[in-house]
């Protein structure tokens, strides 16, 4: 446990120096186009902190990020502004900027309706560095935004961007990741059907709330699953087609960061 803590501090203060040295490069260099990449933490979107939204009902509150299929982290928020209009914000954290230009040029290319014709480029950008359809979608460093309503929408950008402007920033996602300092199962192999405790410790540099997913073999038919006691400790259960499991835990926080590591569980039948 001690050696735990003091991994924690030592990784802030990294952060800490990582942060000022951007800072120093950016100050001494402002047009420099070698200047260390900005990566930014996710941030809350709630009532109290978009003014537009005041006194909205808040329907979904970006409780549980979802892994999208290129590895960016999902956040959903959603709020009833009348009877007949629903707003929906997605934020997508990547791990860099160039990885959340691609997730959203791909999202583009292959969406049902022409993207360039009904959801055009703004030029210049209305907000963020890059944005479409007046500030419909847009992208700050590394987070998209993407916005569903049928209201006016470039007030809630903007106030959005704002709140990104003041999000915990590093020059790395590295420095914003969770570190899994141990996962394992207390015995292996196991029995088929039976349940048997996982040993995790993650230990989260941005000090936040930490989410687990997992995947099991690829292509493999399972049954079974992770259960949870009262105490927050998870357990695997073994009902599987295949006889070795691979079991992938992913470690995610609420800044949309993630790392993840493998076992390989021999099911006993």
């Amino acid at each position: 446990m001690k050696k735990s803590i003091k991994l924690f501090f030592i990784l802030n203060i990294i952060i800490f120096f990582s942060i000022k040295c951007d800072l120093i490069n950016r100050l001494l260099n402002p047009t420099s186009p070698k200047k260390l990449n900005t990566v930014r933490a996710a941030v809350k979107l709630s009532n109290q902190n978009i003014p537009f939204l005041k006194n909205k009902n808040q329907t979904k509150f970006g409780e549980k990020p979802s892994i999208q299929y290129s590895g960016v982290v999902k956040f959903k928020y959603s709020w009833e502004l009348s009877n007949n209009d629903i707003l929906s914000i997605d934020l997508f954290v990547a791990e860099t900027n160039e990885l959340a230009n691609n997730y959203l040029t791909d999202k583009r290319q292959h969406c049902s309706i022409p993207m360039d014709i009904y959801v055009p480029q703004d030029n210049p950008a209305v907000v963020g560095d890059i944005s479409y359809g007046n500030g419909r979608q847009f992208i700050r460093d590394n987070i998209l935004i993407e916005i569903r309503t049928d209201t006016s929408l470039i007030d809630i950008a903007m106030q959005i961007d704002s709140l990104i402007l003041k999000s915990s920033i590093a020059v790395s996602a590295y420095f914003m990741k969770p570190k899994i300092i141990k996962y394992d199962i207390i015995q292996n192999p196991v029995q088929y059907q039976s349940v048997t405790r996982l040993i995790i410790e993650v230990i989260d540099p941005m000090a936040g709330k930490l989410f687990y997913d997992w995947r099991f073999t690829p292509g493999s038919q399972n049954w079974g699953g992770i259960e949870i006691d009262s105490s927050g400790n998870y357990y695997y259960y073994a009902e599987t087609n295949e006889p070795i499991e691979q079991l992938t835990l992913y470690a995610i926080n609420d800044s949309g960061f993630y790392s993840f590591k493998t076992i390989y569980i021999e099911v006993e039948s």
